[in-house]
């Protein structure tokens, strides 16, 4: 078989030569009728066979108690980069037609899946404090010091920050 040279690990100056590799087995240049004929008898006796055990496989769920993974979850645990994650999510949303379809990405169309992706972290990581901004409660008491709002459905904190000439996105 010319392919076991190279599995063999032949060097390419070994290979060139190679008289199967090059050329091909002698037989295969001759004539069709002159190739090499393997006999092949078929067993007309049943013992001859080979057992055959048949295998069933069984697949089963089992209904967990735990929370579901949310989407995001599961595409943050396949993407590790933040700017492919972006674009990821940019092409679902474009898929969901949350955004409008069009050729490059934008910075507006990562910017969209950005606040997604917070928010989405937010609403998985502090839902009492968004649930009491939302409904304007008070704060849980660990936040009040952080002075925490919302702007866009994402909890914002307050601090000097709050006196520079910047919006939230900066």
């Amino acid at each position: 078989n010319p392919s076991d040279c190279l599995s063999r690990g032949l060097t390419p100056a070994q290979l060139i030569d190679h008289p199967t590799w090059m050329n091909a087995p002698y037989w295969v240049r001759n004539d069709i009728l002159e190739w090499p004929i393997k006999a092949y008898v078929a067993s007309q006796n049943d013992n001859d066979l080979p057992e055959v055990k048949i295998l069933t496989l069984s697949n089963v769920t089992v209904p967990s108690d735990d929370k579901e993974e949310s989407p995001l979850r599961l595409l943050s645990k396949r993407v590790s980069q933040w700017s492919k994650l972006l674009r990821t999510i940019v092409y679902v949303l474009r898929f969901t037609k949350r955004l409008k379809t069009r050729g490059h990405i934008t910075t507006d169309d990562l910017n969209a899946s950005e606040k997604i992706i917070v928010r989405a972290i937010q609403k998985e990581h502090f839902p009492d404090l968004l649930k009491a901004l939302l409904l304007k409660r008070q704060c849980p008491t660990a936040f009040r010091k952080l002075r925490p709002f919302l702007v866009d459905g994402i909890i914002r904190v307050g601090g000097r920050l709050e006196n520079a000439n910047l919006t939230f996105d900066h």
